[in-house]
């Protein structure tokens, strides 16, 4: 081998470690108020929307509030009117639903041939005033003796020139009837004398229509 020199093996160089610089009180503090700054943006947000949408859902309740009351003051509103109307209209024939009659007779018994008054009361049970005929013809009362028609005052009354009667409502008109204790026949004739002692009942008429509830007196 030739006299040449052997290679020499070098020694690794160590590298030396970087010191890192470290970060400045400033720089964190800059950081944390970085975040902070995000957070309370973001609660903030949250915040507000949370608001908004209170608002919306109020606002909607709030709506749908006034809406109902603006309708029931309408409501109300034309209910008047109408009210008013009915009320400054002309009145209009008394219905039989809107009427009540009763008759009544004298207390106790009364003498065979003495004669007697009856009562007949009209009441308004309705809404409104309304005009109701009372002459003699159309409203009296009618005597009746088991299935018997002793008389009936409106029989007497025919054609008698109609007697219009304005009644509000509640309002209660009574006429007194006198009876001269005589059978009545035919077209207001006297059939059979006078009336016998016993007992008879008494109810009101209207229109030749029987109304009311009877009532009971004796003739001795």
């Amino acid at each position: 081998m030739s006299g040449g020199r052997k290679p020499v093996a070098r020694k690794p160089v160590a590298k030396k470690p970087r010191n890192k610089k470290p970060r400045s009180k400033a720089s964190i503090w800059a950081a944390r108020a970085l975040v902070l700054a995000v957070l309370l943006f973001f609660v903030v947000g949250v915040i507000f929307g949370v608001k908004a949408i209170i608002a919306a859902i109020g606002g909607a309740f709030e709506s749908n509030a006034k809406a109902s009351a603006e309708m029931a003051q309408e409501n109300k509103e034309a209910e008047e009117k109408a009210a008013s109307a009915a009320t400054h209209a002309p009145p209009q024939p008394c219905t039989a639903q809107e009427l009540g009659f009763q008759a009544s007779s004298p207390s106790g018994e009364f003498g065979v041939g003495a004669g007697a008054i009856f009562g007949v009361e009209v009441t308004n049970k309705g809404t409104l005033p309304c005009l109701m005929d009372s002459g003699p013809g159309t409203l009296g009362v009618q005597l009746r003796s088991g299935n018997q028609i002793i008389w009936t005052s409106a029989t007497c009354g025919a054609g008698s020139e109609p007697v219009q009667l304005l009644l509000s409502p509640g309002d209660t008109w009574s006429a007194q009837i006198p009876w001269h204790a005589r059978v009545q026949g035919p077209e207001c004739g006297v059939a059979g004398g006078i009336a016998k002692a016993g007992t008879y009942r008494v109810i009101a008429m209207k229109d030749g229509n029987a109304l009311g509830e009877e009532r009971v007196f004796v003739l001795h």
